[in-house]
């Protein structure tokens, strides 16, 4: 028998892959992708499934992207409910290699026009170490 709460996040993954997809994924279309008669799928979402539909629905649900440490760990607060994929890590990669290439460029420019109008960005200006060591406490001589 499988434990409420497991039976419960399999509803909500539903749910969730619903929203993914754009369209209203019913109990019945997701036992077809699954590959599971749908009697089975309602029997896991209310708790009552074997082990052997649970272990599908979960090869399943991994394929979605869905991470299996969310969906059975009893405290899953720090666990993410999707893992993504290496591919969309390499588009996540790139998008940042983009901006910071982007951001280098700008700061550039910014710079170029600074230095036009007479500002020295700080650290192209060399600060002398007497203005920038800590003051030291002023002694007294107490004899």
């Amino acid at each position: 028998m499988i434990e409420a709460l497991v039976a419960q996040r399999l509803v909500s993954l539903r749910s969730h892959l619903s929203e993914r997809l754009g369209t209203n994924l019913t109990l019945i279309d997701a036992a077809e992708r699954a590959g599971i008669p749908p009697y089975k799928m309602q029997r896991l979402e209310s708790g009552k499934g074997s082990w052997e539909t649970l272990i599908t629905v979960l090869t399943f649900y991994r394929s979605q992207g869905y991470n299996l440490d969310w969906i059975l760990l009893p405290d899953n607060s720090n666990a993410p409910m999707v893992v993504p994929s290496g591919n969309d890590l390499l588009v996540i990669n790139d998008m940042v290699v983009k901006f910071s290439k982007r951001l280098e460029s700008e700061y550039r420019e910014l710079s170029t026009q600074l230095r036009q109008m007479g500002y020295i960005p700080l650290e192209d200006k060399i600060i002398p170490s007497a203005e920038t060591d800590t003051p030291m406490p002023a002694e007294f001589d107490l004899s």
